[in-house]
This record gives C-alpha cells, sequence and structure tokens, in this order.
C-alpha cells in the first residue's frame, strides 16, 4: 500500500506542476505582464520628470530672487557712489585759498573745498584757487571727505569768461 500512495503523491505533484493554460493564454499574459510593467515604469517616469521639472523651478525662481537682490545692491552701490563723487560745469562765483565756489546754469551755487590734492588748470596751466575770477567758466569734479566736497580738479579757459549773467 505504501507503494499505491507513492504513486499518488507523484501523480498529484506532477499534476501541480503541469500550466493549466495553452501557449496563447501564456503569451497573452506574458503582454499584459510586459504591458503592466512599461506602464508602471512610466508613471514612475513621469513623476521623476515632473518632480525634475519642480526643482528646476524652484531653482530658477531662487535664482532669479538672487539676481534681483544683486541688481538691487549694485543699484544702491551705484547711489552711494553717485553721491560720493561728483562732476560740474559753471561760472566761477567767488574763490579764495581754500575754497571755490562754482554757480551752474540754473542758479545753484556748489561751495568745493581745496585741499593740497586739487588740482587747478587754466589753459593747461596750474593756478593757486584765489587766482580765479568770478564769471571764468569752468568744469570741476570733487568728492565726498565727511561732510564735505572737495574740489579734485578744475578746468578752466583764460578766453571762457561770462559776464555776471552768465553769458559770454
Amino acid at each position: 500500500m505504501k507503494h499505491w500512495m507513492l504513486v499518488a503523491a507523484a501523480v498529484l505533484a506532477l499534476a501541480g506542476c503541469q500550466k493549466s493554460s495553452s501557449p496563447n493564454e501564456d503569451v497573452a499574459q506574458a503582454r499584459e505582464d510586459l504591458e503592466r510593467t512599461a506602464r508602471e515604469r512610466g508613471e514612475q517616469l513621469h513623476e521623476t520628470v515632473e518632480s525634475a521639472q519642480r526643482d528646476v523651478g524652484e531653482e530658477a525662481r531662487n535664482a532669479e530672487r538672487d539676481i534681483d537682490a544683486k541688481r538691487k545692491e549694485l543699484a544702491e552701490k551705484r547711489a552711494d557712489a553717485n553721491e560720493q563723487t561728483g562732476s560740474l560745469s559753471g561760472v566761477v562765483a567767488s574763490a579764495g585759498d581754500d575754497s571755490v565756489t562754482i554757480r551752474s546754469a540754473d542758479g545753484t551755487q556748489t561751495a568745493l573745498q581745496v585741499n593740497d590734492d586739487t588740482q587747478l588748470f587754466v589753459d593747461d596751466r596750474p593756478v593757486e584757487p584765489d587766482t580765479l575770477q568770478p564769471g571764468t567758466e569752468v568744469r570741476a569734479s570733487w568728492h565726498v571727505e565727511g561732510d564735505q566736497k572737495v574740489l579734485e580738479r578744475l578746468d578752466a579757459d583764460a578766453s571762457d569768461r561770462a559776464n555776471d549773467t552768465g553769458e559770454k
């Protein structure tokens, strides 16, 4: 009887190993499995691409904010620099040993301090500040030291002398 039981067990084991489907069913099942795997991988890829696009978008927004901040900082530095230096044209309103006052075409008068580094030229020749005559047309550059505007360079032509109304 033991022999019969062994044969029955072997038949049952072989029956479990046999495929219950036909080759066409196996191909259809494999196709479904491949399509499901491709669909799942496509969804994963789509999620990865969307995540990368979000990351790139965030990086671009951060870069824009950084650029805007740098532009603002640069504009502030330029404004500070513009307040620290300047140039003007006009006529000498008054001149002394330690200052020159220049009247611009709009009537604004700007007092500029003279120091040892100040360069004053009439007809490309160095002159002393007290030799500048009122009404002489000049071009000047200056910078700020402390709370004063300091004359860096002043250029004039002896022939460019305006009358008291500012006209030649």
